[in-house]
């Protein structure tokens, strides 16, 4: 069994902030949507401004195993809706 390096480097070093337009990039959508989905989440999706002290301007970063999470619950409510309006329909 051959053991892929590149992808156990890839693991070892996969962030758990990233910026907007990295995490929205990696999730395959663009910044904007990235921003509505985060409203969307009512906080299920951590983020937080990294700035220095004093400063008004800073980072936007977002905590991507919870963005996971969330994309996942997401995905699992959806299927499941699937799965009573298919009922539904059969019954009807």
């Amino acid at each position: 069994m051959k053991i892929d390096q590149e992808a156990l480097v890839e693991e070892a070093i996969r962030p758990e902030w990233a910026r907007i337009p990295g995490a929205a990039q990696r999730i395959g959508i663009r910044p904007s949507r990235f921003y509505e989905l985060v409203r969307e989440s009512n906080g299920a999706v951590r983020t937080f401004v990294l700035k220095s002290p004093g400063a008004t301007r800073g980072a936007r970063l977002v905590y991507l195993p919870s963005l996971f999470s969330y994309l996942d619950k997401m995905a699992t409510e959806q299927e499941q809706e699937e799965k009573e309006n298919a009922y539904a329909v059969l019954t009807t």
